[in-house]
């Protein structure tokens, strides 16, 4: 048993082995967004546990291209998150300056 182990790890091995020579030869890929989505944006996230609301977590999210910004709070008891709320940024600021 523990010669046929071995054999077999030693194949996959060697079949791993080439799989990446093939795709290291191959070279890039050119990737493609997806079809309807946005013009891509630079992200920010703060996570943080608000003091005495446990059992969950926080997380704020916001595009920094088009100023959209939502709170998302993952329930650590039962593993799902949930928005709870959305803010445009960029509204305020064209408010504020009178636009």
């Amino acid at each position: 048993m523990k010669g046929k182990s071995l054999g077999g790890l030693i194949v996959l091995n060697v079949v791993l082995l080439a799989a990446l020579a093939l795709f290291s030869l191959l070279g890039p890929q050119q990737v493609h967004a997806q079809l309807g989505a946005q013009q891509g944006g630079d992200y920010l996230m703060l996570g943080y546990n608000p003091a005495g609301r446990q059992p969950w977590d926080a997380i704020i999210i916001t595009d920094l291209n088009s100023g959209k910004m939502l709170a998302v709070r993952y329930d650590t008891s039962r593993k799902r998150f949930d928005l709870r709320g959305y803010h445009d940024i960029s509204a305020d600021v064209k408010r504020a300056m009178g636009q």
